[in-house]
């Protein structure tokens, strides 16, 4: 069952993303992304990957603290 479990969290996944998305025409999505300000996205992007970053230094930070070894 344990060797399952990841294929089925991907197909249910996959189901999910299916609903919300069957109705959204491509022709959308692909005029949205084409207007896109993509110095901007890239900004956003790196920012939120430095936040990430950033909190996994504070967790370790905490845990080493605490004297709690993951």
């Amino acid at each position: 069952m344990k060797k399952l479990l990841p294929y089925l969290r991907f197909a249910f996944s996959a189901v999910l993303i299916w609903f919300l998305y069957r109705r959204v025409p491509l022709g959308d999505i692909g005029e949205i992304l084409g207007s896109l300000r993509w110095e901007l996205f890239a900004m956003v992007y790196a920012l939120t990957f430095l936040n990430t970053v950033l909190s996994a230094m504070k967790w370790q930070c905490f845990l080493r603290a605490a004297d709690l070894h993951v």
